[in-house]
Formats: C-alpha cells, structure tokens, sequence
C-alpha cells in the first residue's frame, strides 16, 4: 500500500530506519568477510 499523505512522525521514522540500515551494512560485510 501507497500512502500518499505522509505525517512528520512517519517521515521521521523512515529516516531513522534508513539510517540504521546504512549503519547495518558495513557490519553486514564484516560478518561475510569472516565466514568466508
């Protein structure tokens, strides 16, 4: 589901779990750098 209307508290949640998603990646390669 699109939601077009977007309310400041959900805009602001997104950018905190992009964030934290970005923040994730380079553990991410870590993680495959050792187990390989």
């Amino acid at each position: 589901m699109i939601n077009t209307r977007f309310s400041e508290g959900s805009v602001k949640e997104m950018v905190g779990k992009i964030k934290k998603g970005i923040n994730l990646i380079p553990f991410f390669i870590y993680l495959i750098i050792i187990s390989s």
